[in-house]
């Protein structure tokens, strides 16, 4: 109820602004290779949608055998475009991305996020922030949201909270999204993609076509030892997502 009551005081604050809230995030992968990449997520108070794009041309590789953290900027290598995820208020989205050198609209209307919040609170960009857990695709994950923007979304596909997500990661902190620049008065707006020729795929078939791609590419490495396709199976899917609802 609480949380409740700072939203609508804030909804009403914030219709004093523009028409945009406009969040600028930095995203650390902690995986084999270590990235850091900047996102951007557009609010737009009048659709009621998120609009969030994964720079690509920002990301850094983290060379973690040198005592600096040394970066080498690594581009967009092997990729023709940015992601993009629209989400709307019923965290229903549409993702907008390629997949070996073809561009894909997918529809993900899967997730549900079942947060638990509790009373734990702490200072990011000069707002209050409370801490949110929750489990998805394999993942557990744990949110600090702020009432003080009353938007129920954040970075990436993460949505349902009473009010913006500032930062969030996976419990063994692999998978990191910070915000570092929070704009209440942005008039800008995401340049999405001309997706026309775009094919349509739902989450589903678009994940069937990844796991196929990457079997077939194990069973030409392995030849005819199964082994090596089967351990490759195991850890198919070793990035943010591991593990669908219908699975």
């Amino acid at each position: 109820m609480r949380y409740l009551l700072l939203v609508i005081v804030n909804i009403i604050s914030l219709n004093l602004y523009p028409q945009h809230v406009d969040i600028v995030y930095s995203n650390y992968y902690d995986s084999s290779i270590p990235i850091k990449r900047d996102s951007r997520l557009v609010i737009n108070k009048v659709e009621h949608k998120a609009f969030y794009q994964e720079i690509f041309s920002s990301t850094k590789n983290i060379d973690n055998d040198k005592d600096d953290q040394l970066e080498t900027t690594v581009g967009r290598a092997k990729r023709e475009m940015d992601m993009f995820i629209v989400t709307d208020n019923s965290c229903k989205r549409i993702i907008y991305d390629d997949f070996v050198l073809k561009k894909y609209t997918i529809q993900d209307d899967f997730a549900i996020f079942d947060w638990q919040i509790s009373e734990e609170s702490k200072m990011i960009e000069n707002f209050k922030a409370y801490k949110a857990i929750t489990t998805f695709r394999g993942r557990k994950w744990i949110a600090w949201f702020t009432p003080d923007i009353p938007f129920p979304f954040g970075p990436w596909k993460f949505c349902g909270l009473p009010g913006l997500i500032l930062e969030v990661y996976d419990k063994s902190k692999i998978f990191n999204f910070n915000a570092i620049s929070i704009n209440l008065n942005s008039t800008q707006n995401i340049k999405m993609p001309d997706s026309k020729r775009f094919k349509h795929l739902r989450i589903k078939d678009f994940v069937e076509l990844k796991d196929d791609f990457y079997n077939n590419i194990m069973q030409g490495v392995g030849g005819d030892d199964r082994n090596v396709t089967v351990k490759r199976e195991m850890n198919l899917r070793s990035g943010i997502e591991s593990k669908f609802e219908w699975e």
